[in-house]
C-alpha cells in the first residue's frame, strides 16, 4: 500500500502550535489572576486586624497622631485593596478572551484533524478497493479455463523448470 501523505500536515503543526501557545496564554493570565485575588484577600485579612487592633486600642486613651495613623493606614490599605480587585476584573476579562481564543484555536486544529482522517480513511478504502480488484481479477483468471492468454489459468503457475514450460 501507498504511504499516506496528508498535504495539510504543515497547517495541521502549525495549528497545534497555536493552540498550544494559546493553552499558555491562558494558564499565564489564570496565574496572573489568581495572584491578584490572593492579594486582594491578603489585603482584606490585614485590613480585618489593623481594625480589630484599633478596636482595642480604642479602648485606650490614644494621642491624636496615633488615629490619624491608624486612618492613613486603613485608607491606604482599602485603596491598594480597591486597586488589586479592579485589576482582578480586568484580568478576569482577558482571562475569558484567552478561553475563547483557545477554544477557536482547539476548533480550527479539530477541522484538520478530522480532514485528515476523513482523507485516511478514503486512502485506505481506496488502496483496499486495488487489494480487493487484484485478488479477484487473479481468482477469475484461475478459475476460468481459457480464460486467460496462452494456456489457460495454468501458465500463471508455469515457471521457467516446469513440465508446461519445456
Amino acid at each position: 500500500m501507498k504511504r499516506f501523505r496528508f498535504r495539510l500536515e504543515t497547517a495541521l503543526k502549525l495549528r497545534r502550535r497555536k493552540e498550544e501557545a494559546a493553552q499558555q496564554e491562558l494558564a499565564q493570565c489564570q496565574s496572573r489572576l489568581l495572584r491578584e485575588l490572593e492579594a486582594a484577600a491578603e489585603l482584606e485579612a490585614a485590613r480585618e486586624s489593623v481594625q480589630q487592633r484599633f478596636a482595642k486600642d480604642q479602648a485606650q486613651a490614644l494621642p491624636a497622631q496615633h488615629l490619624h495613623q491608624y486612618c492613613l493606614y486603613m485608607e491606604k490599605l482599602g485603596a491598594e485593596q480597591a486597586r488589586r480587585q479592579r485589576q482582578a476584573a480586568v484580568l478576569e476579562v482577558e482571562q475569558e478572551e484567552k478561553r475563547e481564543a483557545l477554544l477557536g484555536a482547539s476548533r480550527d486544529k479539530r477541522v484538520l484533524e478530522k480532514l485528515r482522517d476523513r482523507r485516511h480513511a478514503a486512502h485506505v478504502a481506496e488502496w483496499t478497493a486495488r487489494e480487493r480488484r487484484i485478488t479477484e481479477d487473479i481468482a477469475t483468471a484461475l478459475s476460468q479455463p481459457g480464460g486467460a492468454p496462452g494456456h489457460g489459468a495454468a501458465h500463471l503457475f508455469d515457471g521457467p523448470g516446469s513440465a508446461a514450460g519445456r
